[in-house]
């Protein structure tokens, strides 16, 4: 159903609706009304019910037992200001070292599969390098010590995609800015612990 409805309907209430809004359509004035039953119902889960009728009863009973919160005692105190936030906590390398907050702990020093010196990188949530002394960021997490350079990584699926939707040539002159046109130089790490 679509548009102000101004059928014919009765007014024996069973079932509760709010009113959220009130609007004129095509000349005829109308009560926004939600009901519970869901979007499957009216125009969305709403209906636009005929308002300002000659009725004090209003269209189909609008009126009749209508409700709404009044307020009757004073306002709640102030809660006051916010507690400041707590510290940012430090990177936790392992049950001994830490790197300081929004940097990443790197392993200098392995020996086994277990770390002996811990090395800070500049860069939160960065990718330690297999060089033990240098770092990329999330989004150029591909170390190329050689170069000194930081890469983005294209997986295959991504390529099949640019090549489906933009064709092979597009696909190559978009790769070759978004891989060798952009690059970053490797950070050092830096904070050597031992």
């Amino acid at each position: 159903m679509q548009g102000v409805f101004t059928g014919r309907c009765g007014t024996e209430l069973d079932h509760g609706v709010a009113v959220v809004g009130y609007g004129t359509e095509n000349g005829t004035d109308y009560w926004l009304v939600r009901n519970s039953w869901g979007p499957a119902w009216g125009e969305d889960g709403y209906i636009k019910l005929e308002r300002n009728v000659k009725s004090e009863s209003g269209k189909c009973g609008i009126a009749m037992e209508a409700s709404y919160p009044t307020k009757s005692g004073a306002n709640p105190p102030n809660p006051g200001p916010s507690p400041p936030s707590p510290p940012t906590p430090s990177t936790v390398c392992d049950e001994y070292y830490s790197c300081s907050p929004g940097t990443t702990c790197c392993c200098i020093f392995d020996y086994r599969g277990f770390c002996f010196g811990w090395g800070c990188c500049p860069i939160e949530s960065a990718t330690c390098c297999d060089d033990k002394t240098s770092c990329c960021p999330p989004e150029f997490p591909v170390c190329d010590t050689t170069s000194g350079s930081c890469l983005l990584v294209i997986y295959p699926h991504s390529l099949l995609l640019l090549m489906h939707f933009y064709g092979l040539e597009f696909s190559k002159l978009f790769l070759h800015k978004l891989v060798i046109g952009k690059n970053y130089p490797i950070f050092h790490t830096c904070n050597i612990l031992s």
